[in-house]
């Protein structure tokens, strides 16, 4: 389960990343892609509390701050993971699905080659039914990908 939430993860990291994108931009990326998870809200009060931000230091309204910046990024993340399946014509609930029975992924990189590391809960266990599930939802995404691109071919003139 956990290699294919990290096959998913790669399909739309080379949809997004498209080196042959116009502009160094594809047209899945809808901005700049948000990397890794970012600062926490506790991060960000550390960062106001600094010397220099001493205006701000442990007030509610660095504190707010923190928490909007916070939120304003996760929405961010959701909104443009949400229209990239959007333009791929994914279906959403199945998305839903597929990350809900799938590990979360998050990368290792202290060693010379990024290594996935999964974040499961306790009795963590899925069925045949559920690997299947998933297994068929990163192959129609991929044949999906894999027909829009075939179709997006440039003008005759370009």
């Amino acid at each position: 389960m956990g290699t294919l939430a990290v096959a998913f993860e790669q399909l739309m990291a080379d949809q997004v990343n498209d080196a042959n994108a116009s502009g160094g931009l594809s047209v899945y990326s809808f901005g700049k892609r948000l990397l890794g998870r970012g600062l926490s809200a506790y991060q960000v009060q550390s960062i106001l509390r600094q010397p220099d931000h001493a205006p701000l230091r442990g007030t509610p309204v660095g504190i707010a701050w923190a928490m909007e910046h916070t939120q304003t990024r996760d929405a961010t993340r959701a909104l443009q993971e949400g229209m990239r399946l959007m333009v791929l014509g994914v279906d959403f609930h199945q998305y839903q699905r597929f990350t809900q029975l799938t590990p979360g992924v998050s990368w290792d990189y202290r060693k010379p080659e990024a290594t996935p590391i999964f974040a499961v809960e306790p009795g963590y266990a899925p069925n045949r039914e559920e690997f299947d599930f998933c297994r068929q939802f990163v192959i129609t995404v991929a044949l999906r990908i894999t027909e829009i691109n075939a179709r997006a071919v440039p003008p005759s003139w370009r």
